[in-house]
């Protein structure tokens, strides 16, 4: 009888735990208090609505991303190209991608023309450290790279001049020329981009279901317009 109780017990404990939403702690290297922030906070919180799956982003460098999925400290990254992550075993990239940026490069001179990662090659270049597209595509031809922590310190460097230019992505440079402390500062945008991008959530195998359910919803937010409407409200 008591051998019973305890099975039915542990049944009805498993029962009940079954729906339990899983909580995915995801690195992004974004300030909190930035607009890029709140666009990727409220995707992931329209994903919450339509999963079972709680988002908890933690903020992280880009270049620490793989010692803590190693390490298990983390369970993916919100936001990373399809290079990524080849050191980790088992990494699973969700298909439909998170977004799509153009890459381009900032700069305070006027004669500099750039239309290719191999253009680029004449210049004295900063990126954000750990940002791996860059470091494929630059390392093997470049031998003049800086690497920086943050979009602010790529564009203190550039209007300073110590840097020819400045590799980024408008998504996140966009907010900070359009501050009263940078209006006055001759750094400009080259158009058009040199390089169109498509960036992933990546996860740790162990949450394979999870990236399916993702995924699925991804597909659907971009099906009925939902994840449009976020990004362009939150960016404004």
């Amino acid at each position: 009888m008591v051998n019973l109780l305890t099975i039915a017990f542990l049944f009805a404990l498993a029962s009940s735990t079954s729906g339990i939403a899983e909580t995915l702690r995801l690195r992004t290297g974004l300030d909190e208090t930035s607009k890029s922030f709140h666009v990727i906070q409220s995707l992931a919180n329209e994903i919450t609505r339509r999963t079972d799956i709680t988002i908890k982003f933690i903020h992280l460098p880009a270049k620490r991303t793989i010692n803590y999925l190693e390490a298990g400290l983390i369970d993916g990254d919100f936001s990373r190209v399809s290079n990524f992550g080849s050191e980790v075993p088992g990494l699973i990239r969700i298909p439909e991608p998170i977004a799509t940026h153009p890459y381009v490069a900032y700069t305070i001179n006027e004669d500099i023309v750039v239309n290719s990662w191999n253009s680029l090659k004449p210049y004295s270049v900063i990126y954000i450290g750990g940002w791996t597209v860059v470091e494929e595509k630059l390392t093997p031809i470049h031998d003049n790279l800086i690497t920086v922590n943050s979009v602010e310190a790529g564009l203190n460097v550039i209007a300073a001049g110590r840097a020819d230019i400045f590799i980024s992505i408008p998504f996140l440079v966009n907010e900070f020329l359009k501050q009263k402390e940078w209006k006055g500062k001759p750094i400009r945008e080259l158009q058009p981009p040199f390089d169109l991008l498509n960036s992933y959530v990546f996860l740790l195998s162990k949450h394979a279901v999870a990236g399916r359910k993702m995924n699925k919803a991804l597909k659907e937010m971009k099906a009925d317009n939902s994840y449009y409407e976020i990004v362009e409200e939150r960016r404004e």
